[in-house]
């Protein structure tokens, strides 16, 4: 481990990352790098994130070690508008470049042109690019205009790396897989409930929207009458169009409204299955999805029913965890839903539910993904002192 030694004071941190969202709401492998990277470098750390009007600031144990302080940015601006992220960055990088930390990490695209106001250059700068960075012509000119200032590149999905790599010419820069395994918001862990002490029911949290996630097939025939539960946000063209999706969600079929992210990790465990779809030709974010949920339905030990998509049927087939739909059609999802009910409560689920949780302690947490970066940070770190040095 190479400790970065500071003399700490409000303005003074050795590690500093910049978030695109506010903490607690759905990417948990934020501030868990964050934590991990203060517990590894033996350092206090400043993760900076915009302070979002929609979401206020959240108040519970996101950080294990409680090293990691937060500094919230608000603005008058619209989340996320132009003008909100012109001064998000400028106002981060004035912050940055006050503190001229050592190492540096940038979540996502929307903070990445950050780098272009340094006027430093850290030991070290981590890009963590969770969302697909070559979305758009500008998105690709920025990273390929910046690329030279980032000495490692962490990925959710391999096929994004590839694709990102190729696009924005990335060729010569250190990348690490690490899958989104972080654990819930507000949660130390995963709680387990007994295969045979759960509610026979599937839950579907996420987007409800035709066409983008494929929530038109929640009321065709048969499915209002399969045991679904669904939560998240009704994305719609308009209140009248809203209001006809929330009225087809009858049966058994129940909806729950947007749950917080504690309340939804609280019910997961109780559930048979957890559901994923979503249409994979939106874009390419949603064709190499890297869903929160699928880990976190694997780590409560709730069997996932999966679409296709390459991450889904990667993970549900290495590890022998899940159901797999056929293709993205109609028949594909009923007939998935129906063989998931018949095997309910016979050994062939409890053998899933074992291998959930058996993927879960070798290789699908957080504490495994982390260490596969241990190294090459330890190598930059020492290669760059040892530059310094000479």
């Amino acid at each position: 481990m190479f400790a970065l030694r500071t003399n700490q004071t409000a303005e003074s941190y050795s590690l500093v990352g910049v978030s695109d969202v506010t903490v607690g709401y759905g990417s948990p492998e934020v501030p868990l790098l964050m934590d991990s990277l203060a517990r590894h470098l033996g350092t206090e750390a400043l993760l900076i994130q915009p302070d979002e009007i929609s979401r206020p600031p959240t108040h519970g144990p996101l950080f294990p070690s409680g090293r990691v302080h937060i500094r919230h940015l608000s603005s008058y601006w619209e989340t996320y508008s132009r003008p909100f992220a012109v001064e998000y960055l400028y106002r981060a990088a004035r912050l940055v470049n006050r503190m001229r930390p050592r190492v540096l990490v940038i979540f996502a695209g929307f903070s990445f042109p950050l780098l272009a106001k340094l006027n430093f250059r850290p030991e070290l700068v981590i890009y963590h690019c969770y969302e697909v960075a070559s979305r758009d012509r500008w998105s690709r000119w920025i990273h390929r205009l910046l690329g030279s200032q980032v000495d490692i590149i962490t990925f959710p999905e391999p096929y994004r790396a590839i694709y990102d790599t190729q696009q924005c010419r990335w060729h010569g820069v250190p990348k690490v897989l690490l899958y989104n395994c972080g654990t819930e918001f507000g949660q130390s862990g995963s709680v387990v409930v007994p295969w045979d002490r759960r509610n026979g029911r599937i839950l579907y949290s996420g987007t409800i929207s035709p066409r983008v996630a494929l929530s038109e097939y929640f009321w065709q025939e048969p499915i209002p009458r399969f045991p679904i539960d669904l939560t998240g946000r009704i994305v719609a063209t308009g209140e009248h169009q809203a209001q006809q999706i929330a009225a087809r969600l009858t049966g058994s079929l129940r909806y729950f409204g947007l749950l917080e992210p504690e309340q939804l990790a609280s019910m997961r465990p109780c559930y048979a299955y957890s559901l994923l779809m979503w249409n994979p030709e939106i874009s390419p974010n949603h064709r190499w999805a890297a869903p929160n949920r699928l880990f976190q339905s694997i780590q409560a030990g709730v069997p996932p029913i999966a679409a296709p998509h390459p991450q889904c049927r990667e993970i549900i087939r290495r590890y022998d965890c899940g159901l797999l739909m056929r293709d993205w059609s109609f028949d594909a999802f009923r007939q998935a839903l129906e063989q998931a009910l018949a095997i309910y409560g016979t050994p062939r689920y409890e053998e899933l539910v074992r291998n959930c949780l058996r993927a879960t302690r070798t290789h699908l947490n957080w504490e495994a993904q982390f260490r596969k970066l241990v190294p090459l940070v330890d190598r930059h770190l020492k290669q760059r002192r040892m530059r310094c040095a000479s």
